[in-house]
């Protein structure tokens, strides 16, 4: 009797909330989209918005073309924004303006900067590329604190933040963990220098009540919309970086992984099934929309697109377990791409394609399938080139 009391309780303090919520001015300061109606065609990579950061992903080739912005953006309910919708932004000379936006019950503030940014993977000396995962930065989502890796440019002397994870989507149901111990972290002994953990992980009692119950370590090429990740998932990915390399042959990597001892689908039932990682990379060339942005790929068609020209996607077996993650010895694995369509080098090298490289703890993680405790290491990721 007890036990109904305080549930009935509980009850009618969600239902009071919720006209409590409804009746009052809200008090959300949230850029949740951008549209730009004079950006040139076939020049827009993407937007992404994280961070109190809105980028806005342009071809590196058109940069100088760039002299002025209209911005208009979609905001939270009752917000307003200065300066306001349609003031034309000049970035001649800058890659970055700022604005603010001020909650409807006029409470709370978040001052955004919008960047220009562009990305092109580049040729090392030999004609590959490597990934080392030695730079990362602790990044700040609103009590979330985590691990977020960039490429360091050495002739520009800047931070270049082409890789991704979910650890902002993780932040917002496990704000209070430390960096180290989201899904996604640096690890001080890698293959060569600092290296990468990727851990299937818990997201608690919320994430279970939504049928979101774990989050696969994951990592990859492109961006992360953290305001998607609750509503549609699938489409909170959106992979690939535009590619100046040459023909791709191979995905090389140093890994170790060990599986977490118990599998669980979404609804918390133990499954007779055994987890994997997931590791594959995907040259694509992007649709041009009718606006003429790019649309990238994203976690619903990342493997399935008609538009993708090459993949290389490993198959687990070829995958060495371990009792011990923490002690084990790494090993290297070399996995081919296979042609969907054929190169078209012109395309290849005047950038038109994309390209991404994926790593998950747990392949169905997506699903929200997998065991936690699942871990995946991996380090000096190279992309070997024709």
């Amino acid at each position: 009797m007890k036990k109904q009391f305080y549930i009935l309780l509980l009850m009618l303090g969600v239902l009071f909330a919720s006209c409590i919520k409804n009746e009052l001015p809200n008090s959300e300061a949230d850029i949740v989209n951008c549209e730009i109606p004079d950006m040139p065609a076939k020049v827009l990579d993407g937007i992404s918005i994280e961070n109190k950061k809105v980028k806005i992903w342009i071809n590196a080739d058109e940069r100088e073309g760039i002299k002025t912005l209209t911005l208009n953006f979609s905001l939270s309910d009752g917000a307003t924004i200065l300066p306001e919708n349609g003031t034309i932004q000049n970035f001649e000379n800058t890659d970055t303006v700022s604005y603010t936006v001020t909650s409807e019950n006029g409470k709370w503030q978040k001052k955004y900067i919008v960047e220009i940014t562009s990305f092109a993977l580049l040729p090392d000396e030999d004609g590959n590329k490597l990934f080392s995962f030695d730079h990362f930065e602790i990044t700040k989502n609103g009590n979330a604190s985590f691990h977020q890796f960039y490429e360091w440019n050495e002739e520009a002397k800047s931070k270049q933040f082409v890789w991704s994870s979910g650890n902002g989507g993780f932040g917002i149901v496990n704000s209070a963990e430390p960096p180290e111990n989201y899904p996604t972290s640096s690890i001080p002994d890698g293959k060569a220098g600092n290296g990468v953990k990727l851990t299937t992980s818990s997201t608690g009692s919320f994430g279970e009540q939504v049928k979101m119950p774990i989050a696969a370590g994951n990592l990859f090429l492109g961006t992360f919309d953290i305001l998607k990740a609750m509503k549609e998932t699938l489409k909170a990915t959106n992979f690939g970086m535009r590619s100046k390399l040459g023909e791709p042959e191979l995905l090389r990597f140093w890994y170790k992984y060990q599986r977490g001892a118990v599998y669980k689908d979404k609804d918390g039932n133990v499954m007779s099934k055994t987890d994997n990682p997931d590791i594959y990379a995907v040259l694509y060339e992007p649709v041009i929309k009718p606006d003429g942005t790019v649309e990238r790929l994203d976690g619903t068609n990342i493997k399935t697109a008609d538009n993708i020209i090459a993949i290389a996607d490993l198959n687990p077996a070829d995958i060495t377990y371990s009792d011990n993650i923490e002690t084990a010895e790494y090993s290297q694995l070399s996995i081919p791409f296979v042609k969907r369509k054929e190169i078209n080098t012109e395309k290849l090298r005047n950038g038109v394609y994309f390209i991404t490289i994926v790593f998950s703890s747990s392949a169905d993680g997506s699903k929200f399938e997998g065991a936690v405790g699942s871990t995946l290491c991996i380090d000096e990721v190279q992309l070997i080139c024709k």
